[in-house]
């Protein structure tokens, strides 16, 4: 027989509760549909091969049910969350040229 035993943990939340200030060039309207796809691949520039990639996989976005394994998902509302913010400072790959607030967001993935 297998001896199993329950381990409950407690997470300090605040730091990932806590939203970040930002100023925003442009935020899309919550919810993802073919115009919001549409608008990140124009927003970047992108060549029509990957418009069509992102909005293939918009429709298997749509398609797949929400898994029923893990946590319980029923309450999850996707038409809620924004997916497209563009944000109000230049693009950089230089990491020292990175807004504070930026890394900060960074840090806490």
């Amino acid at each position: 027989m297998i001896d199993t035993q329950n381990i409950t943990m407690t997470m300090n939340r605040s730091l990932y509760d806590d939203a970040d200030e930002h100023q925003a060039k442009f935020t899309a309207e919550p919810g993802i549909n073919e115009e919001i796809v549409q608008l990140i691949s124009k927003s970047k520039k992108e060549p029509a091969w990957m418009l069509a990639k992102r909005l293939k996989a918009l429709q298997y976005f749509k398609d797949t049910p929400l898994p029923n394994w893990g946590p319980d998902l029923s309450q999850l509302d996707l038409n809620a969350i924004v997916y497209f913010i563009d944000p109000n400072s230049p693009e950089t790959d230089n990491w020292d040229k990175v807004p504070a607030e930026i890394k900060k967001t960074f840090d806490r993935l």
